[in-house]
């Protein structure tokens, strides 16, 4: 069995700050999602979720509070997200520097909202402004929260 490289207390916070994140993502991704189907979803379905977000935010704030009581908890942490996934999966996932992680993922941002666009029957023009909105949005989130997810 491999032996694992050990985890600094600083990139423990990090990795909980990146989870709590992405918690409340999702939570205003499923707030979004009940909102837009009033009425016509099944309750169950769409309290699973926010059930489940709130177990997974118990454990998030535990592992942070665990994490910042160890000495060095407070020092900056830096590391990909990219390189979180190599270590997670073993998958040969190439390593890309934060501003070239940007790019790629302002152009994927931006190509899955103009695909959706024209494929609900949007003009060329509407498709263009709806990709530029997209990918506006992704530097305005990385511009706000890259320093604290350690971007």
């Amino acid at each position: 069995m491999a032996r694992r490289a050990a985890v600094t207390p600083a990139e423990a916070t990090l990795l909980a700050r990146r989870n709590g994140t992405a918690l409340a993502a999702a939570g205003l991704t499923m707030f979004a999602a009940a909102a837009a189907v009033p009425g016509q979803g099944s309750a169950g379905l769409l309290l699973a979720g926010p059930a489940l977000a709130c177990v997974a935010l118990v454990a998030v704030v535990r592992a942070r509070a665990l994490a910042r009581r160890l000495d060095g908890a407070r020092a900056l942490a830096v590391r990909p997200p990219l390189a979180d996934l190599r270590r997670l999966t073993g998958l040969p996932v190439p390593a890309l520097a934060s501003r070239r992680l940007l790019v790629v993922t302002m152009s994927m941002a931006a190509a899955a909202a103009f695909v959706r666009d024209r494929a609900e029957a949007g003009s060329m023009a509407d498709a263009l402004v709806v990709a530029g909105i997209e990918a506006a949005a992704v530097l305005a989130g990385f511009a706000l929260l890259g320093r604290r997810l350690g971007l």
